[in-house]
């Protein structure tokens, strides 16, 4: 389950004259209590003195469903998420509630000892300063929970925090110094990145997110097999060239800017893998075995040197985006057509004169950068928001069809041979953006002043 811990605090007159209502709402819900507060003015002032101080335990589903209303009550808000997802927040204003205590950028070089008295804190932001040390008696801090001390200098560290489950070291100075991790039973999310690491712990087996951007990993070690919690990785930024074996529960793989030239037979056997980002690498080929990863929502190969994409990758039928910008691909073939959930399609600097869709959920679309002659054909894609054609030099055309895309917002055509604009693109009534710029167009549909929400965009 995933799990939101949300504290929420506000100015308050000491003196409430709605005892009762307040009373009354306690037994609600968290849904029905923001239902309540949205009745009238009184009640919504009413929400201050509800959640004033209050600590709940939330999943992250109604979070999200009910942002809006938590945003106006000016929360702190802590995303604890037993599934790994890159959803934590720490926006702490400096003691604003009595389990909460922020010193960020205060140019602080010493932590006192009188920290450790502080024994109900949940969380503790020391990021930006100028550390070199932490105190012993921050091990004091039995209720810690999470503690961010990223952007410092810190070079060694001693922590024994029991029920820690968030720490942020990014941007120190550890190296591989990271032997306290084995005293935090319960750290689930660490971020260490940017620290001069050269390897990955046998220690941080317990975690279920981490994240080791920007260091000196030149290899992934055999022993991580045995991470069975870990469920989001991201070793992106390092000069890794090969991955030999994974954690077999990753969901999420980010590995960006590293020196892969294939994809290793390890991430075709993540079963789980839902998310998996390797933008950046020198990858030339891809296996038929990408069609292993059946529960894949996102896949970016983005700034690679693929060529050919093999059909199996149109046999995910769960991917959502889909990401293969700046290759040397030439072709893309019908069977794309067969990604019926696909939302994002991002094809840029390649090499593609011509392409047929049929998705039917498309709402992006990005072709920029490549050598069409005409606008792709689209048949069904009725729910097209953003098309991206600009720098297609050899582009002559805008087709009359183009009345179809009834949900088109943003048209892009610029850099383009494109001489002329059908009246028919006055049908496309969500249209607010037309790019233009740069075309041999010199004047547009009279009854296109008709589209007030319409902005054209030209080159002078």
């Amino acid at each position: 389950m995933k799990n939101v811990v949300i504290v929420y605090y506000d100015s308050i007159n000491n003196t409430m004259n709605n005892d009762t209502l307040v009373h009354i709402f306690s037994y609600l819900s968290l849904k029905d209590k923001l239902s309540c507060l949205q009745v009238c003015k009184s009640w919504y002032e009413l929400g201050k003195y509800i959640f004033h101080n209050e600590i709940l335990d939330i999943d992250i589903e109604e979070y999200v469903a009910h942002i809006n209303w938590l945003q106006k009550y000016k929360c702190i808000l802590f995303v604890n998420n037993n599934r790994g997802d890159k959803d934590f927040v720490l926006n702490l204003n400096t003691n604003v509630a009595k389990n909460i205590y922020n010193l960020q950028l205060n140019n602080i070089i010493n932590v006192p000892t009188t920290i450790g008295n502080l024994s109900n804190l949940h969380a503790l932001v020391l990021k930006q300063n100028n550390l070199t040390e932490l105190p012993k008696e921050i091990n004091l801090l039995s209720n810690l929970h999470f503690l961010d001390i990223s952007n410092n200098f810190l070079t060694n560290i001693s922590l024994d925090l029991p029920n820690l489950y968030l720490l942020n070291l990014s941007d120190n100075e550890l190296g591989n110094n990271f032997e306290f991790v084995s005293k935090l039973p319960n750290l689930q999310v660490l971020y260490c990145s940017q620290n001069e690491m050269e390897i990955i712990p046998e220690y941080f087996n317990h975690l279920t997110y981490l994240d080791i951007q920007n260091n000196y990993i030149e290899e992934i070690p055999r022993y991580i097999s045995k991470f069975k919690n870990l469920i989001y990785l991201d070793i992106s930024g390092n000069v890794i060239s090969n991955m030999n074996i994974l954690p077999s529960n990753l969901e999420y793989l980010i590995c960006q800017n590293n020196d892969l030239e294939f994809i290793p037979d390890a991430v075709y056997n993540l079963k789980y893998l839902t998310h998996l980002n390797l933008h950046g690498n020198h990858i030339n080929t891809l296996s038929e075995d990408i069609g292993n990863l059946k529960y894949l929502t996102f896949l970016d190969l983005s700034h690679n040197h693929l060529v050919d994409i093999p059909n199996q990758l149109y046999e995910l039928q769960l991917l959502e985006i889909l990401n293969l910008s700046d290759n040397d691909i030439e072709y893309i073939s019908p069977s794309i057509n067969n990604l019926h959930d696909l939302l994002e399609l991002k094809l840029s600097n390649n090499c593609i004169s011509n392409i047929k869709l049929k998705l039917k959920k498309l709402e992006l679309l990005d072709l920029s950068f490549n050598i069409l002659f005409c606008m792709p054909q689209f048949k069904q894609c009725n729910n097209l928001s953003f098309l991206i054609l600009n720098n297609n030099y050899e582009m002559y055309d805008i087709p009359h069809n183009i009345s179809k895309l009834q949900n088109l917002k943003v048209l892009d055509v610029s850099f383009s041979e494109i001489d002329y604009i059908p009246p028919r693109i006055c049908k496309l009534k969500q249209l607010q953006i037309l790019n233009i710029g740069y075309t041999l167009i010199t004047k547009v549909p009279k009854s296109i002043i008709h589209m007030t929400n319409l902005r054209i965009l030209k080159n002078e």
